[in-house]
């Protein structure tokens, strides 16, 4: 048919499929055969690894853009990184609504909410407060980077109820900060 090479991997912990954590698959479950086309396998973990490894971490988790800045654009013309999920945290404008130059300024210097609400929260709190030190489940550590910092934005910032949930957070999040 073709096909050159065919990788496996644990899957993204963002957007959508950051619904699909409970059925997410556990290192020893990974079969056998399946290891040699599995994608950096070595570099896979256990979240009650990562949990133990980032425990105590004062570093901050600041996804960015290495080299080339790629830009997914929604259906609503939301424009957001490639790197994550399509959420308000994430969003660096919109196509119709937003000057361009305003767009690629928030490209350029990286000031979505989420990357500003990301320098406030150190990993050893994301992981105390969203990471299961009981769990099993697979993750790269980039990935578990991105699936506690999506929760915590969750949290914090994409789904407010209504304005007084919304100060409430705010406020809660201010006192958590170390700025």
């Amino acid at each position: 048919m073709g096909v050159k090479e065919i990788f496996v991997h644990e899957g993204s912990c963002d957007g959508n499929n950051a619904k699909l954590y409970d059925i997410r698959i556990e290192k020893e479950a990974i079969p056998e055969e399946l290891i040699p086309y599995y994608l950096d396998y070595g570099g896979i973990r256990a979240e009650r690894e990562w949990c133990q490894t980032l425990k105590g971490s004062k570093e901050r988790f600041l996804p960015h853009n290495e080299k080339d800045i790629t830009l997914n654009i929604a259906s609503d013309f939301n424009v957001y990184f490639h790197f994550t999920s399509p959420s308000h945290a994430w969003c660096l404008g919109n196509l119709k609504k937003d000057p361009m130059d305003r767009i690629v300024k928030a490209a350029v210097e990286e000031t979505v909410p989420a990357l500003v609400l990301s320098r406030a929260m150190p990993l050893d709190r994301l992981v105390s407060k969203y990471g299961d030190s009981e769990s099993n489940k697979a993750f790269s550590l980039e990935d578990y980077k991105m699936f506690l910092l999506n929760r915590y934005l969750d949290e914090a910032y994409n789904v407010p109820k209504d304005l007084d949930e919304l100060s409430t957070r705010i406020q809660k999040m201010l006192g958590d900060s170390d700025l």
